[in-house]
């Protein structure tokens, strides 16, 4: 079975939308992953399907003068700046705090039943709107870098389990909004419904108030609905300027995350895409790394402190007392007088 560019969704929106600045046609192109061949976009070996992405747009915009006769970047300097961050992003994507699933030892078969946001969707939103049965159908989970995220496959020649004729694959990654947007899109496809006219139909309708309902009840905070609204904007091939204007993911998307990616050479190298992916990735963060840098030596030389006393004392509590000694900054160890009032500390301090 041929791979192709747009078998991944991610990679084929980021080069769309790069072709699209620069004014050419995106061209699809077949993959390789094994060896060279001709008219094949040689990939190699990758990690998983986070390293296969940054590997296929990479490669695609190295290679852009002879797949699409033009370089969609006009110096080395904008194109490297590009594809650093773009790894950076990527990165922070896969490695969220959220655990959906453990590393994988052997594929695990599952039914659409298991993932209850989408299923409810399904149940109480689009099967009842399209007037479509509705099925539990078979999951599969794996960890294949050479596979999207989410792929459906309406024919198998699977021996090992006859029993299933059709399913959708899941790759195994830690990121549940991601997962469950590329999961509903999937399960779309399985219907053979267009995801974008369905989105759209939906938001259009008097099922909009439920849909975003679901969404918030599901995933838990306003972050995540947006994260999981723009993914679906994006892999559908939506423009957000067609989703309608009065929903309320719609307030979510800042105007500096939609300005045009500057290919001219000129301009500061902001490409909107990846300040959409930050804003995707906000829920994930943990601690500012600023405020880190910030606070790491001060709280060294508390802790440090606290040990120097620890060994005076002999022991590894502390009274209270002790360690409020210690949050004063003015307090020294080597030249401690517990016996000074406030006035007289004050005294030091004053210019009359």
């Amino acid at each position: 079975m041929n791979t192709s560019v747009s078998d991944f969704v991610l990679a084929k929106f980021i080069l769309q939308f790069l072709c699209d600045k620069r004014n050419i046609t995106y061209q699809n192109i077949e993959l390789s992953f094994d060896k060279e061949e001709d008219n094949k976009l040689f990939i190699g070996k990758t990690k998983n399907v986070f390293h296969t992405v940054f590997c296929i747009v990479s490669k695609y915009i190295n290679c852009s003068q002879k797949i699409l006769g033009k370089e969609l970047f006009v110096n080395e300097i904008q194109k490297q700046n590009f594809l650093t961050s773009l790894s950076i992003n990527l990165q922070e994507m896969m490695n969220n705090k959220e655990s959906f699933y453990s590393s994988l030892g052997s594929p695990i078969r599952q039914t659409l039943y298991r993932y209850s946001l989408i299923w409810i969707i399904m149940k109480d939103i689009i099967c009842p709107m399209f007037q479509i049965p509705l099925k539990n159908i078979d999951i599969i989970v794996d960890n294949i870098p050479n596979i999207d995220f989410c792929k459906f496959y309406e024919k198998l020649d699977n021996k090992n389990n006859p029993d299933i004729s059709s399913c959708i694959f899941i790759n195994d990654i830690n990121n549940p909004v991601l997962l469950n947007a590329c999961l509903f899109i999937s399960v779309l496809n399985s219907y053979n419904l267009d995801s974008s006219s369905v989105i759209k139909s939906v938001l259009e309708s008097s099922m909009k108030d439920k849909f975003l309902g679901l969404l918030k009840i599901s995933l838990e905070n306003d972050c995540k609905v947006k994260s999981f609204m723009l993914f679906l904007i994006m892999f559908c091939g939506l423009n957000y300027k067609d989703v309608p204007n009065n929903d309320k993911f719609y307030n979510f998307i800042k105007e500096a995350q939609l300005q045009p990616y500057d290919t001219t050479g000129h301009g500061t190298g902001q490409f909107w895409f990846l300040g959409l992916i930050e804003g995707l990735l906000e829920g994930y963060r943990g601690n500012d790394w600023s405020i880190t840098k910030e606070l790491g030596p001060k709280i060294d030389i508390f802790w440090n402190k606290v040990k120097k006393i620890q060994k005076e004392r002999k022991g590894n509590v502390l009274p209270l007392s002790s360690l409020l000694f210690l949050k004063n900054e003015d307090y020294d160890l080597n030249n401690k007088d517990c016996t000074r009032t406030i006035q007289s500390l004050l005294e030091d301090e004053r210019i009359w």
